[in-house]
C-alpha cells in the first residue's frame, strides 16, 4: 500500500513539472549600443538588433513616435547621401525633403573629384537648394541663381545692355544681372572671353567698374579702364606708395598692399 502511494506521488510530480517547462527563449546577440529605432508596434528599441530580435519592422531611426512628414514612403532602409551633407532614410524620404541625392550611400560620399573648400558662403542654386559656396553648387551640377540663401530677392537691374561675361560661360546683359545670379564677372564682353598674357606681378589697380586687379594688364583684359591706382576704393588724397607687397591689416578691417596704401 505504501509503495503505491509512493508511485503516484512520483507520477503527479512529474506532470507539475510538464506543466511549468517554458520553450526556451531565441538567442539575440546585439551590442551594447544605443541607437534608438521606432518599431511599427509603436515601441522604442534600443537598437536595430534590438527590433529585428523581437520581428519588429524598423519605422523610423529614432524614438518614438515617428515625425510625419506628410510623404508616404517605403520603410525599407535604403540611405542616401545629399548635397546638404545629410544622411536620409532612402531615396523617397530625401525627395520629399526637397533635396538633391549625392550618392546612394551613408555621408560622406566617395571622393567625386570635386575639392571644394569649407567656406560658408551661401548661394542659391537653380533648382531652388542652397548651397554652402559656389564651388560645392557648381559640383552638384547646378548653376547659382544668387549669392545667398535661397529664395531669391527679386533684383532691380537697368536695362542698359552692356554684355559681359560669367565665370559660368555665359553672357549676361549687364553686370547686375550677373550679381544677381550669383555669377563672377570674367570680362565685360560677350563670351567667350579673350585669353590674356599677362605677367603676375602685383601691382593693384582700382577700375572704374569699383573691382580691384592684380595689376593694369589683368584690368584692360576685362576691358575696364582704371580709375586710380591701389585697391579700392580709391582716395582722394592723391598718394603715390612704392608697390612693394608687404600687406598690413588695417583698423578697419581690410588688408592694404602696405603701410603706405593703408595710411593713404
Amino acid at each position: 500500500m505504501i509503495r503505491m502511494w509512493v508511485l503516484l506521488f512520483i507520477f503527479f510530480c512529474h506532470v507539475f513539472e510538464s506543466s511549468q517547462t517554458q520553450a526556451p527563449a531565441p538567442l539575440c546577440r546585439c551590442q551594447h549600443q544605443y541607437s534608438p529605432v521606432c518599431g511599427d508596434d509603436g515601441k522604442t528599441y534600443k537598437s536595430e538588433c534590438k527590433a529585428k530580435c523581437a520581428g519588429v519592422n524598423i519605422k523610423c531611426k529614432n524614438k518614438c513616435p515617428c515625425p510625419d512628414d506628410g510623404c508616404n514612403c517605403p520603410t525599407k532602409y535604403r540611405p542616401v547621401c545629399c548635397y546638404n551633407g545629410k544622411t536620409y532614410y532612402n531615396e523617397c524620404k530625401a525627395k520629399c525633403a526637397g533635396v538633391k541625392i549625392k550618392c546612394k550611400s551613408k555621408c560622406p560620399c566617395p571622393d567625386d573629384g570635386c575639392h571644394c573648400p569649407l567656406i560658408y558662403h551661401p548661394v542659391c542654386g537653380g533648382d531652388g537648394n542652397t548651397y554652402d559656396n559656389n564651388c560645392v553648387a557648381k559640383c552638384a551640377g547646378v548653376t547659382p541663381k544668387c549669392k545667398g540663401k535661397c529664395p531669391c530677392s527679386k533684383c532691380a537691374c537697368e536695362k542698359t545692355y552692356r554684355p559681359v561675361c560669367g565665370d559660368d560661360g555665359k553672357t549676361y546683359d549687364n553686370r547686375c544681372a550677373a550679381k544677381c545670379y550669383g555669377v563672377d564677372v570674367k570680362c565685360n564682353r560677350k563670351c567667350p572671353c579673350k585669353s590674356c598674357h599677362c605677367n603676375k606681378r602685383y601691382r593693384p589697380v582700382c577700375g572704374r567698374d569699383g573691382t580691384t586687379y592684380s595689376n593694369r594688364c589683368n584690368a584692360r583684359c576685362a576691358r575696364v579702364k582704371v580709375k586710380c591706382f591701389g585697391q579700392c576704393p580709391c582716395g582722394g588724397h592723391g598718394c603715390r606708395c612704392p608697390y612693394w607687397k608687404r600687406p598690413v591689416c588695417g583698423d578697419d578691417g581690410k588688408t592694404y598692399v602696405n603701410a603706405c596704401f593703408a595710411k593713404c
